[in-house]
């Protein structure tokens, strides 16, 4: 069967990789933690060292569907080794924990 794969975060990297993923048609789950795309980049995040590159990352997101697949205000508490291969990823906001064969974190800093 196809792997369970998790991209974590919604920045420059993490939409660059799942839209490749779905370029690919390769199942997979995307989260980040704020409440939008954007992740460092987004002029609401309060750490954030950019400002108008936040609108043209909302744009690529909206051109490449990507939006619909993200799960915002999900942050990731833990990614530890699953008993039997692939992880255990704890969601903070959901208070579960998900498990996938592959995790690909994309946290830009």
């Amino acid at each position: 069967s196809a792997p369970r794969i998790l991209v974590i975060g919604a920045g420059p990297a993490g939409l660059a990789t799942g839209r490749r993923l779905a370029e690919r048609r390769l199942t997979h789950d995307h989260v980040e933690r704020h409440s939008r795309v954007g992740g460092l980049w987004d002029i609401d995040n309060p750490f954030t060292p950019m400002d108008e590159s936040a609108s043209n990352l909302t744009d690529f997101a909206r051109t490449h569907g990507l939006r619909e697949r993200i799960e915002f205000d999900t942050a990731v508490e833990s990614v530890t080794p699953a008993a039997d291969e692939g992880w255990r990823v704890r969601l903070g906001s959901h208070a579960f924990a998900r498990r996938a064969d592959r995790t690909l974190a994309d946290l830009g800093w």
